[in-house]
């Protein structure tokens, strides 16, 4: 093979290498253009606290499928622990670790997108050794209503029992009085 020819062939590789890293450099960009950041307060029983919401992604129509006949099928502890094998983000209250989002989806209405987050509830080392009847509450839920700048208000519900009644429709329990009011949603 004479010089020329292994120039031109390393020259080529080169070109196809650099062009592969760019492909690459583009599709970590895209990916990390799906991260929808979200900035709220839960005002509790007049105590207000920061949420920081990051969504990595949304859940697909064939997973909720899939989690709500292993809800149906096998009960809420069937469900929490399929719940455990996903991940679509975190939540953070105030200035604590993040928990885990395990199925966040949306949805356009008339007055803006809707998002629905379901998570695993964190439960405290006091409260699972004390067995306290909360430990039937495993799951927690947040809803988001923003408009087209990412900007509105929610409700969460700490601690909510999930089920199927008899007639086959869906059922949440709340643990507390009533759901947490959440304003000030702010995307950025």
């Amino acid at each position: 093979m004479s010089r020329k020819w292994q120039m031109s062939v390393g020259l080529l590789l080169c070109c196809a290498v650099a062009t592969l890293l760019a492909q690459s450099d583009e599709k970590k960009d895209k990916d990390k253009k799906k991260n929808e950041f979200y900035y709220a307060t839960a005002i509790t029983s007049g105590t207000m606290v920061r949420l920081t919401i990051i969504i990595n992604s949304y859940t697909p129509d064939e997973e909720v499928r899939a989690l709500a006949e292993t809800l149906k099928t096998n009960g809420p502890d069937a469900l929490s622990k399929a719940l455990e094998k996903t991940d679509r983000g975190d939540i953070a209250a105030g200035d604590r670790l993040g928990n885990t989002i395990n199925v966040a989806r949306t949805f356009q209405t008339d007055k803006g997108r809707v998002i629905r987050l379901l998570l695993n509830r964190p439960i405290g080392f006091l409260e699972a050794a004390r067995r306290d009847r909360s430990m039937d509450y495993e799951f927690s839920l947040v809803e988001l209503l923003v408009d087209e700048k990412g900007k509105g208000s929610g409700v969460m519900v700490p601690a909510a029992k999930i089920l199927f009644n008899k007639e086959g429709q869906l059922d949440i329990e709340n643990y507390g009085v009533s759901p947490v009011r959440v304003t000030n949603v702010e995307r950025r």
